[in-house]
C-alpha cells in the first residue's frame, strides 16, 4: 500500500492507485483477506493517516485496492485503444495509398507526384502512431485525445487522396491548377480525362469528396473562373462525349418542371389551408431534387422515371426520442416523422430500385405551431432520431430554436423529430418570427392533410 514505506502509504492526491502501483496494491488483496479483523483495523489505520506526503488519504485499503483495479481496468483499456487506434492509421493509410494506385496495372511505374503523396502518406502513418504511444493521460479523456489523433491522420491521407484525384481527372497533372471556366476549360481534348473519374469519384468519401471540390473550386493566377466542384466539370464533360443523354443537372431540372417531385404534408390537425408557413414548398422541391444522382440519369436516358416523395406526419411515439425526453425531465409537445423516398422506374413501369433518402444536399427548415404548449418562460427543444440511434440528441440551451407561436428547426437528416420544452429555464424569445435555418423545411398549422406536388396544385390532388 505504498512505495515500501508505511509511514507514507499511497494517497488520493500526491500519489494516487495508478497504472504504474495498481499491480502491487492488487497482490496483497489475497494477504489482506486472510488477515484477522484486528490486523486489518491496523492496516487501515496506516493508510488513512496523514502525513506531510498524504493530504488525502484512502480511507483504508479496500478503497485503495477499488482504485488500484479500476486504474489498471482503465490502463489496460488505453492500451488497448492506442493499439486500435494504430491499426486503424495503418488500414487508413493503406486505403489512401489503394486508392491512389487505384488506375494502375501491375507494372506500372508511380509518377512522382504519386509517389511524393504516397511517401507523405506514410510519414503521417509513422508520426501519428508514434505521438498515440507518447499519449498520457486519464482515462476517458485520453480517448479523446487517441481519437482527435487518428481524425487529424485520415484527414491527411483524406487531402492526399483528393490531390492524386485532381492530378488525374480535374487537371493536368497539377492539382494546384485545377480546369477552370475560363483560362483551361473542360473540352474535347480532356473531356474523356474528367470522365474517368467518375468511378472513383462516386467510391470516395464524403472527406474526400469535399476537399476535391475545394482544390477545383480554388482560384489560382491562371483559375479566375473555377468550376464549382467535380461534378459540375463532370457534367460538362459527359455534354461533350455524349450530347444527346441527359446529364444529372438536366434530370433534376426535368423533374422539377414536370412533377416527379412530392411533398406530403400528413400531420393531424396540422394543415394550414392558408398557406400561412408552407410557404417554401418550390425550395424543399429544388432541394430534393438534389438527391438525383447519375444512376437516376441513365434511368432516364434509358426512357424510365424517378420519382422523389417526402411524407411529413405526426406519430404517436418515438422510443429513442421519449426516453430522452423524459431523461431530460421535459415535456413532449408532438412528434414528426419525416420520410423521403426515391422510386426508379423503368420504361415498362416496373420498378428498378427503391430507397430512403435519410440526408439531403442542402438544409431544409421546419415550423412546427405549439397550439397550447406556446408559453412564457418554456423553453423547447427539437429532439432527432436518426436510425434508432438512442438516446436521441437535442439541441442544448434551445440553439437552433425561434419559438414564437410557432418552434423552427432545421436539419438535414431526417427520420423522427420530437418537440418538447422544459419549465421557466429562460424567457423564450419572442421578439423576431424568423425561423432559423439550417436544414429542410416543414411548416404546420389547423388541421388536416394537404398533398403539395412539383406540379401546379390540382384539387383531385389535396387532400383534405
Amino acid at each position: 500500500a505504498s512505495p515500501n514505506d508505511n509511514t507514507n502509504p499511497y494517497d488520493k492526491v500526491n500519489d494516487p492507485a495508478d497504472a504504474n502501483n495498481a499491480q502491487q496494491i492488487i497482490d496483497g488483496e489475497d494477504e489482506y483477506n486472510g488477515y484477522p479483523q484486528d490486523i486489518k483495523d491496523k492496516i487501515d489505520e496506516l493508510i488513512n493517516k496523514k502525513s506531510e506526503n498524504s493530504d488525502d488519504p484512502y480511507d483504508d485499503y479496500q478503497e485503495m485496492l477499488d482504485a488500484a483495479k479500476q486504474a489498471k481496468e482503465d490502463a489496460e483499456a488505453i492500451a488497448d485503444a492506442k493499439e486500435d487506434a494504430k491499426k486503424a492509421i495503418d488500414d487508413a493509410a493503406d486505403k489512401a495509398i489503394e486508392d491512389i494506385m487505384d488506375d494502375k496495372e501491375p507494372g506500372d511505374p508511380l509518377t512522382p507526384e504519386e509517389q511524393a503523396l504516397i511517401d507523405e502518406i506514410n510519414e503521417e502513418r509513422e508520426k501519428a502512431k508514434d505521438d498515440i504511444d507518447k499519449l498520457t493521460g486519464d482515462y476517458p479523456d485520453i480517448l479523446k485525445d487517441i481519437q482527435d489523433r487518428v481524425d487529424d491522420a485520415q484527414d491527411v491521407f483524406d487531402d492526399k487522396v483528393a490531390e492524386d484525384f485532381v492530378n488525374d481527372h480535374a487537371s493536368d497533372n497539377d492539382a494546384t491548377d485545377p480546369y477552370d471556366k475560363a483560362n483551361n476549360p473542360v473540352d474535347e481534348d480532356n473531356a474523356q480525362r474528367v470522365v474517368d473519374g467518375q468511378d472513383e469519384w462516386n467510391n470516395a468519401s464524403d472527406s474526400v469528396k469535399e476537399k476535391i471540390d475545394e482544390l477545383i473550386k480554388q482560384k489560382s493566377e491562371d483559375s479566375d473562373e473555377p468550376y464549382s466542384g467535380y461534378e459540375d466539370m463532370l457534367y460538362t464533360a459527359q455534354k461533350i462525349l455524349n450530347p444527346d443523354e441527359l446529364t444529372v443537372p438536366e434530370v433534376q431540372e426535368i423533374m422539377v418542371k414536370d412533377g416527379y417531385i412530392h411533398v406530403d404534408i400528413q400531420v393531424e390537425n396540422l394543415i394550414d389551408p392558408d398557406n400561412k408557413y408552407a410557404d417554401n414548398i418550390d425550395e424543399i422541391i429544388r432541394i430534393l431534387s438534389k438527391s438525383i444522382d447519375q444512376s437516376d440519369a441513365d434511368v432516364f436516358n434509358a426512357g424510365g422515371s424517378v420519382e422523389i416523395v417526402m411524407i411529413i406526419r405526426e406519430i404517436e411515439s418515438d422510443p429513442a426520442n421519449d426516453a430522452a425526453i423524459k431523461a431530460d425531465g421535459n415535456t413532449l409537445v408532438k412528434h414528426i416523422e419525416i420520410l423521403i423516398t426515391k422510386t426508379q422506374i423503368a420504361e415498362d413501369g416496373t420498378t428498378i430500385a427503391n430507397k430512403e433518402i435519410t440526408k439531403t444536399a442542402e438544409p431544409i427548415t421546419f415550423v412546427v405551431p405549439l397550439g397550447d404548449a406556446e408559453k412564457e418562460g418554456r423553453v423547447f427543444y427539437v429532439y432527432a432520431d436518426h436510425g434508432g440511434r438512442a438516446p436521441a440528441e437535442k439541441n442544448p440551451d434551445g440553439d437552433g430554436v425561434r419559438v414564437t407561436a410557432t418552434v423552427a428547426f432545421t436539419n438535414d437528416k431526417f427520420s423522427v423529430f420530437s418537440i418538447a420544452y422544459a419549465e421557466d429555464e429562460k424567457v423564450v424569445d419572442t421578439s423576431d418570427p424568423t425561423p432559423i435555418l439550417s436544414t429542410i423545411m416543414l411548416m404546420y398549422s389547423s388541421f388536416g392533410a394537404a398533398v403539395l406536388t412539383g406540379r401546379k396544385r390540382r384539387e383531385e390532388e389535396e387532400m383534405y
